[in-house]
């Protein structure tokens, strides 16, 4: 089987040739590479076209930049291969990954199959997980494994996708942020078997301080992980395995976005999400006590809930100096 392997690509001159090398010196080698470049402005663009010249298997597409979305979807309308992956373009790939996630696909007639991976953090490497356990899990255990961030992750990078899946979706070009666990979500509900492999043969690298590639600010970012994990609950309010897990997600975007509201004094928007809170809160979900602490906060003492996150926001830009 194919895999088309999709690299979306803006500014990553530094990175890029470690990026590609990793997914053409791959084991298994029946693979067609897209890199989709976005608009860059370095040299990212010549590296994709030096690589074409030298590897059949590369196929490049130049656009106008048009955001990380649009350039998976222009790969996707590429991608003709049996099997899709998505990586990104200042990441690496152990040299058998793909020989591993197909393996496992396979034996266990799957629709996904997704590995772990190994976050870079400097010149610190953290293995996340590598127990070298195997787990298969059926549509609505994989779901509540995505929705609770256990063992499947959000990430695109590590998973590898039947065409038949994915086929009929797409990015939505308007999310900048969480538009990978909005896209898994979609996949693994068009899913009938999702298998892990605890294997950390992905390299995910933390860039910090500005985005390597890609740069949102951190209100578009909240604002997107708000309208992400909605979609979510309210695709999910019937299940009853997953409401309650997708209620508390929701729940924790919309006080997060709340409180960016608050700190930059947009009152109306307050009064919005903490009506949305509100018909939360009073369709009887399981709240967990984190978030129950959080809403008190909200309701009674919401210019000492504004202080202490204006204080947790500019700590966390001290720490990832």
């Amino acid at each position: 089987m194919k895999i088309s392997v999709i690299v979306p690509i803006y500014n990553c001159e530094p990175y890029l040739p470690a990026c590609i090398d990793s997914i053409i010196e791959q084991t298994y080698n029946n693979l067609e590479i897209i890199l989709v470049d976005d608009g860059s402005s370095d040299g990212s663009l010549d590296i994709c076209n030096r690589y074409a010249e030298k590897d059949r298997r590369i196929i490049v597409f130049h656009q106008e930049n048009k955001g990380v979305s649009a350039a998976r979807n222009q790969g996707l309308k590429l991608a003709s291969g049996e099997l899709f992956s998505f990586i990104d373009s200042d990441d690496t790939l152990d040299l058998d990954m793909y020989e591993l996630l197909v393996k496992f696909l396979n034996e266990n007639n799957a629709d996904v199959a997704c590995c772990g991976y190994k976050h870079i953090v400097r010149d610190e490497i953290r293995l996340v997980n590598d127990t070298k356990k195997v787990y298969v899990q059926n549509q609505e255990q994989a779901l509540k494994s995505l929705i609770s961030g256990y063992m499947l992750y959000g990430g695109l990078w590590n998973k590898l996708y039947k065409k038949a899946i994915v086929d009929k979706l797409s990015f939505r070009e308007d999310i900048k942020i969480n538009e990978d666990i909005l896209f898994n979500f979609e996949a693994i509900s068009n899913s009938n078997i999702i298998v892990f492999a605890d294997y950390a043969k992905y390299n995910y690298v933390a860039r910090f301080g500005v985005s390597a590639c890609f740069v949102t600010s951190y209100e578009k970012k909240r604002l997107d992980n708000y309208k992400v994990n909605k979609y979510i609950y309210e695709k999910t309010r019937t299940v009853e395995s997953l409401k309650n897990l997708a209620a508390n997600r929701y729940l924790d975007s919309l006080i997060t976005y709340y409180a960016i509201c608050l700190d930059n004094n947009k009152a109306d928007d307050c009064k919005i999400i903490k009506s949305e809170i509100n018909d939360v809160l009073k369709c009887g979900y399981k709240v967990n006590n984190k978030l129950k602490v959080k809403v008190t906060l909200i309701y009674h003492f919401s210019w000492f809930y504004k202080l202490v996150y204006s204080v947790y926001r500019k700590v966390k830009k001290l720490i990832r100096r």
